[in-house]
């Protein structure tokens, strides 16, 4: 179940201990690893860039014209047509502004996103609150699921001793927690109670 939080106060560890029902016990606690230059961050530094070259030649041309719109240099009817001109391209330079902006910030909103993740394993499910940061407000979502089902394990290790730890429930219905610290623990234990729900369905 998804569950947007916008409100600004509360840590992932407060997040959790509303969650958490009573006498449920927390079997594996994890944070996403601090790696903050990935290659989706650096792409979309890469695309900030592209997008700020629009709004940088938009205000180059426009400080141009300046000179011939004060000195009435222009006719009549130039003269608003450029006007007109000002204003329809102001609007996508601005939106191109705010947008390279955005992407710009990618390793500080990426910082900020990872430190506001919280990886749990209790012993009645899976609980992962995921931070989302923007440029002036931070949020997260929070998943819980059951193992009920749980059909398989995998583990996708980095080289900084992360890892992507995937959980297959059957069919295509995957649950992925991407680059957590000490990957091996949590699939240690989700294997084991993987056994246990199948030792308990033989026995029905």
């Amino acid at each position: 179940m998804y569950r947007g939080c916008l409100d600004r106060s509360p840590t992932p560890e407060e997040l959790l201990a509303r969650k958490l029902k009573p006498g449920e016990r927390i079997l594996w606690k994890s944070r996403t690893a601090e790696r903050y230059w990935t290659f989706p961050v650096v792409r979309r530094m890469l695309f900030g860039i592209i997008l700020l070259v629009y709004p940088l030649c938009f205000i180059l041309a426009v400080r141009r014209d300046t000179g011939h719109f004060w000195k009435s240099e222009l006719p009549g009817s130039l003269l608003y047509f450029s006007l007109a001109g000002v204003i329809a391209g102001g609007i996508p330079a601005m939106l191109a502004l705010a947008g390279g902006v955005k992407l710009l910030s990618a390793p500080w909103r990426e910082r900020a996103s990872r430190r506001n993740s919280l990886y749990v394993l209790t012993d009645r499910r899976l609980i992962a609150i995921t931070g989302e940061a923007a440029l002036f407000f931070k949020g997260c979502s929070i998943y819980t699921r059951s193992f009920h089902k749980l059909r398989n394990v995998r583990l996708h290790p980095a080289r900084n001793g992360a890892g992507d730890i995937i959980l297959e429930y059957g069919g295509k219905k995957k649950v992925i927690f991407r680059e957590v610290a000490r990957p091996q623990e949590a699939v240690g234990i989700l294997k084991r109670l993987g056994k246990k729900q199948s030792s308990a369905e033989q026995q029905k």
